[in-house]
C-alpha cells in the first residue's frame, strides 16, 4: 500500500500529471506560464517550476521528480523534496494536476 502524500489525497509513489485542460506555455527566458483556460488565472513558473511541470506526465511520482530536481539543479537544498511535494500538492489542490491512475479510471 502506498503512503498518502502530505495533502492526504493521493499516494506519494503514484504518477502525477497535469490536468488535460492546462496549458504550459514556455518562454525563451526559461520561465513559463501555467494557464487554466477554465478560469481566468495563470501562474508564472520559474525554471525549477517549469522543470517540475515538464515531469508531470503521469509516469513519475512527486518523489521521482524531486530526485530529478536535485540531480538537475546543482546546489538544490536538502529540503528540495519537501518543496517539490508542496508545489505538486498546490497544483493538485487547485485542480491543475492529479493522480494519473485516478484520471484514467474515470
Amino acid at each position: 500500500m502506498n503512503a498518502a502524500g502530505p495533502g492526504g489525497g493521493w499516494p506519494v509513489s503514484a504518477g502525477v500529471e497535469l490536468a488535460g485542460r492546462v496549458v504550459l506555455r514556455e518562454e525563451r527566458d526559461g520561465y513559463a506560464l501555467l494557464v487554466d483556460p477554465d478560469v481566468p488565472r495563470s501562474f508564472v513558473l520559474n525554471p525549477v517550476g517549469l522543470f517540475i511541470c515538464r515531469g508531470l506526465d503521469g509516469t513519475r511520482s512527486a518523489l521521482q521528480i524531486a530526485a530529478a530536481v536535485r540531480d538537475a539543479f546543482n546546489g538544490a537544498p536538502d529540503e528540495a523534496g519537501e518543496q517539490v511535494q508542496a508545489f505538486v500538492d498546490v497544483l493538485v489542490e487547485r485542480g491543475l494536476a492529479g493522480w494519473a491512475a485516478a484520471r484514467k479510471e474515470t
